[in-house]
């Protein structure tokens, strides 16, 4: 009878011990699932936008040959859609330019920034920003762009920059497996890149759609005896080669009421002369032009319908 008061508390006392044990050992097992299901979240779920975002304005090939004492310096350059393009594919380029005082200016006065694009059917929209003041959007349907510096030359002391858009095609004959989105660079009044100036940033193209067709409206350049017809309505560009140097008669034909500008740009995207035409309404006539060898380019702008014959001398 003595023992059953000894035994009872030591029962109790063994129970209480292990109570406690247990709660011990499951303490440690819930606290590393916990801190799991809590850095989960923040591993995966909140970090994945960033890369995604970041995907679909990849960063171009660029060829950096802008030095650092370059008036101009190109930055953020995105292109859109990404990846590989095809001939007639759509594409748009925006970048912004900052400008870099030298000689007491924010641009040289006496010289040009070329703004250039391989792709056809180019549209260009710029604005620039004087100490973080926006001027109004400058418009316009040209190939390559030529901003006199006067109008980009002010004090050094006050901050110019420019932001830039340019929307085209893919040309369907590159004429390499890269396609020069834009060309940036200075010019002088010959028409030379100041060395130091020049910026590309450039494409692959994939040759997996066809060529397309030949329009009813336009005919095939000739190369052998330097022999040229065209017809379109509108904007377009028009690539010409000659194998031999010379003088050749253009001949303009034009219907409409807007202007009807013709230019000859160089593989280079460097403009060959002056304008061949710059008239407003209906127009026809005819131009002398000397050119060396080599491919070059019409650049027609226009709101109707056209003709351009070439012809050598």
């Amino acid at each position: 009878m003595k023992r059953i008061p000894v035994m009872f508390p030591a029962v109790i006392f063994l129970v209480i011990v292990t109570a406690a044990l247990a709660g011990c050992t499951q303490a440690p097992v819930q606290a590393p699932a916990t801190q799991t299901q809590a850095a989960t979240p923040v591993a995966t779920t909140e970090t994945t936008p960033v890369p995604a975002t970041t995907a679909v304005s990849p960063t171009p090939t660029a060829l950096p040959t802008q030095s650092a004492d370059s008036p101009v310096k190109v930055r953020n350059v995105v292109i859109t859609p990404k990846g590989d393009h095809q001939a007639g594919s759509p594409v748009k380029v925006s970048f912004d330019i900052k400008f870099n005082p030298t000689g007491g200016e924010t641009f040289p006065g006496m010289r040009t920034l070329a703004l250039l694009t391989e792709l056809q059917n180019a549209e260009w929209s710029y604005s620039t920003a004087l100490d973080g003041n926006p001027s109004p959007v400058i418009n316009a349907t040209e190939r390559n762009l030529y901003i006199s510096g006067w109008v980009l030359s002010y004090p050094s002391k006050r901050d110019l920059a420019m932001h830039v858009n340019v929307t085209g095609n893919v040309p369907s004959t590159p004429e390499s497996g890269n396609i020069k989105l834009i060309r940036v660079n200075v010019q002088d009044d010959t028409g030379a890149i100041i060395p130091g100036t020049d910026f590309i940033s450039m494409i692959s193209y994939a040759d997996t759609a066809p060529p397309a067709a030949p329009s009813s409206t336009s005919s095939t350049p000739g190369t052998a005896t330097g022999l040229s017809a065209y017809t379109g309505n509108g904007d377009d560009i028009r690539p010409f080669t000659l194998k031999d140097g010379g003088g050749l008669i253009i001949t303009g034909v034009y219907t409409g009421d807007a202007n009807f500008i013709v230019r000859v740009t160089d593989s280079d995207g460097k403009q060959v002369g002056s304008s061949l035409f710059n008239q407003t309404g209906s127009y026809t006539g005819k131009k002398i032009l000397n050119l060396p060898a080599g491919k070059y380019y019409l650049e027609i702008q226009a709101k109707g319908p056209w003709s351009i014959d070439l012809s050598p001398t």
